[in-house]
């Protein structure tokens, strides 16, 4: 997953802002994704990693446009496949960027 990039805004110095995000992240006890390759997520789990809803996220699970496991009636996601759900997300909208077509 890429590391998102932070816009300066008025006031307040990248530098600050991306420590303040980070203390945020921290307090929260969120995890990276790449900390345990094993470990499956929830699609909450998920959604708070990506910064998406958790509606977000199982709106695309349902279409099938994001990579998943399923676990009998249970949706899971590996670190892998964040990490490649998040490569999709374009930062400044926080909207999945769109598929460019393949030529005929």
């Amino acid at each position: 997953m890429t590391t998102p990039t932070i816009a300066p805004s008025a006031g307040i110095a990248p530098e600050l802002l991306a420590q303040i995000v980070a203390a945020t992240i921290a307090a929260l006890g969120v995890q990276p994704a790449t900390d345990n390759p094993l470990r499956l997520y929830t699609p909450e789990q998920t959604a708070d990693l990506l910064g998406m809803t958790p509606y977000w996220v199982e709106e695309r699970v349902r279409a099938g446009t994001i990579p998943h496991k399923r676990l009998g009636r249970f949706v899971r996601f590996s670190a892998a496949q964040i990490a490649q759900i998040g490569d999709e997300i374009d930062p400044a909208t926080r909207r999945a960027r769109p598929r460019t077509r393949r030529a005929a």
